[in-house]
């Protein structure tokens, strides 16, 4: 009898490892394959490898707590010590597949999408209560021993497995149609514009020139440097305005943050200024955008033009998408140990090179050009790099920081106003490690889409323009974040123009902006430009022959009440007038003017001082006149002298 009872007890933890580890493979299986469907490329066996362990570790800890709670509980009621013992082994045997079904169909419920409520963690929650429901009652029917009972348990749990794992199948396939849906094409019937090449534009939010390798000393870049390999590098490239919107607003329309009316307090674009989509739509493009950053929305008119613009932070289904990806099947238990794959980390680039794959793939069928805006949000804030990278570019003692550094939204937008006490210089240098890392990441998501323009042979008749709207301060002028400053590195910004099939190397080092981004693909699409669209210049391709632009303007006009009001909580003492100014930089020459609404002036000798360090107004009065002149050529309208502020 007693070598019987072994025998059985032998059987029943052998059922319940199996079960457990069939449980984490199934895990791992559906992570790879969401993996494999939205990065479009192979899955490493290290990667599945990892995400086999992470899951076998996550699902054995959840089925050896439970158990220790029903071990709890039958002490709590007193139960026969011996015959616990052999109802902990009997329950441990039922309750692992139990609590794999539940999993799966919590999982089912994130990562499979198959629930269309709003708020997926609302689904997932009910999904993981039926499935603790389940997995007791297999328990407590695995302990009657019962026969026909112990049938109904298996019976439930493959039921239970099969409809679990039917709904995670459902749900990937509601994935892919509902992708194949943003990715569907018009068939053009009048043969116009089929000619006419198509127009990408790229823009890596956040992204700092001298992070590019090809502005610097830089090894982040591999996949843009060699982009850079055939085609224009504009060295002196200023964005409009150093935050996303209006930058972003130039770019689609040609014209200045003063003229198309985007600034903080007001989001909306000037309804009354055409943009690139709506000249590209007038032309007979197919017209694109997709969006990773929650403020460039078809609320504040940034749609108009576009035939499908994809928000995916604010799109119901991609936004459970996003959550399933950031999830991934093992939850925040992994990704607090750095298992998880890249999907955890994922800003929106995942959801979007899965929809501009089938796109390019369907270019074809179109016999029209297309327009395409994409905004890849990697590289802002709060900085999150996926584990592979964090481990690459982080030590141990930094990623042990970087678990508890905190990100706050209200300590970041502090840090933007220029509060040097919100983060030591150490917290500082970690997030500078940590951009790098996101910036490294997204600089393989641009590879991969160069990789799709290539295999679908779009390279040869493409206008591929990859740029930034902004840079970030790692405690230049005491500031982190950005968008209360003009500082130099915020406004300067890589910009690398490839046209159709490439050309050789170029550096041109003559002055570019945004608005210029437009005029130069309006003119290689043929489109009608508007006249209200007079200082903005096609880019000069030409190293020795200076173009039209003789000198750039950035301009910061109010601030964000919301983030003044946040920085004022983490510090009461700080003055918000500053703040609220409204901030002119002029750059020609190596030179930065800014100007403020105050009157104060500072210039910088931007070329030597990047990180403008020294204020050299005073003793360069004659180039701050001459600033103040061009800029006032440049708008049109006469600014009185102010005196310099010493």
């Amino acid at each position: 009898m007693t070598e019987l009872a072994d025998d059985r007890g032998r059987i029943r933890l052998f059922r319940a490892i199996s079960g457990t580890l069939s449980v984490a493979v199934v895990f791992a299986v559906v992570e790879v394959l969401v993996h494999f469907n939205t990065y479009d490329r192979p899955v490493e066996a290290s990667q599945l490898a990892m995400a086999v362990f992470a899951n076998v570790g996550v699902v054995g800890a959840g089925a050896l707590a439970l158990v220790l709670v029903g071990w709890i509980v039958g002490s709590i009621f007193a139960f026969p010590a011996g015959r616990f013992r052999r109802d902990v082994k009997a329950g441990f045997m039922s309750l692992a597949p139990g609590l794999g079904a539940g999993a799966i169909a919590w999982s089912t419920c994130t990562f499979g999408l198959v629930s269309g409520a709003d708020d997926p963690y609302i689904s997932s929650g009910v999904a993981g209560f039926v499935g603790l429901i389940v997995g007791l009652s297999v328990w407590h029917i695995g302990l009657s021993r019962d026969p026909s009972l112990m049938n109904l348990t298996r019976a439930m749990v493959v039921g239970v497995w099969l409809v679990c794992t039917g709904g995670a199948i459902v749900g990937a396939g509601k994935t892919a149609s509902y992708v194949e849906g943003l990715a569907q094409v018009e068939v053009e019937s009048s043969g116009a514009a089929g000619s006419s090449p198509n127009l990408l534009v790229v823009v890596l939010d956040t992204l700092r020139a001298d992070r590019v390798g090809v502005y610097g000393e830089s090894e982040l870049t591999p996949n843009l440097d060699r982009l850079a390999e055939s085609s224009y590098i504009y060295e002196n490239a200023i964005s409009t305005a150093p935050w996303t919107l209006p930058s972003h607003a130039s770019l689609l329309t040609g014209l200045y943050p003063e003229d198309h009316g985007v600034n903080w307090g007001h989001y909306e674009l000037d309804r009354d200024a055409p943009t690139l989509g709506e000249l590209a739509q007038d032309r007979g493009y197919d017209t694109l955008a997709i969006s990773n950053n929650w403020l460039l929305n078809e609320e504040n008119g940034f749609g108009r033009g576009f035939d499908r613009f994809v928000e995916t932070t604010r799109d119901p289904y991609l936004s459970r998408w996003r959550l399933a990806l950031r999830c991934g099947a093992v939850g925040a238990i992994t990704k607090h140990f750095g298992l998880s794959s890249d999907a955890a980390y994922d800003q929106g680039s995942a959801v979007t090179n899965a929809i501009l794959s089938k796109r390019l793939g369907r270019q074809g069928e179109s016999g029209k050009p297309f327009l395409a805006l994409v905004n890849y949000f990697e590289a802002h804030d709060p900085y999150r790099p996926p584990a592979r990278f964090l481990n690459k570019y982080l030590n141990a003692h930094e990623r042990a920081a970087y678990r508890g550094l905190r990100q706050s939204e209200g300590r970041l937008a502090a840090c933007a106003c220029g509060l040097p006490d919100v983060f030591d210089k150490g917290d500082i240098a970690l997030m500078e490690r940590l951009y790098d890392a996101e910036v490294a990441y997204q600089d393989e998501v641009v590879g991969d889409l160069i990789a799709m323009l290539d295999r679908h042979g779009l390279l040869e008749t493409t206008w591929l323009v990859v740029t930034s709207d902004h840079g970030e301060l790692f405690g230049e002028w005491d500031m982190v974040n950005h968008t209360a400053s003009s500082h130099y590195k915020l406004l300067h910004v890589p910009l690398l123009v490839r046209p159709p099939g490439g050309v050789d190397e170029t550096r041109i080092a003559w002055p570019a902006q945004p608005v210029d981004i437009f005029m130069t693909l309006a003119e290689a699409g043929g489109f009608a430009v508007p006249s209200t669209v007079s200082r903005a210049y096609a880019l000069s391709t030409e190293a020795d022959e200076p173009g039209e632009r003789t000198v750039c303007v950035a301009q910061s006009h109010g601030a964000s009440l919301a983030g003044l009001s946040m920085a004022q909580r983490e510090d009461h003492q700080i003055d918000l007038t500053r703040w609220m100014r409204w901030y002119d930089s002029v750059y020609a020459d190596g030179f930065m003017l800014e100007m403020d609404s105050a009157g104060g002036r500072r210039l910088f000798e931007v070329a030597g001082d990047p990180r403008m360090e020294v204020d050299v107004a005073s003793e360069k009065s004659e180039r701050v006149y001459s600033l103040e002149q061009r800029f006032s050529d440049w708008s049109g309208r006469a600014r009185a002298r102010v005196t310099l502020r010493r």
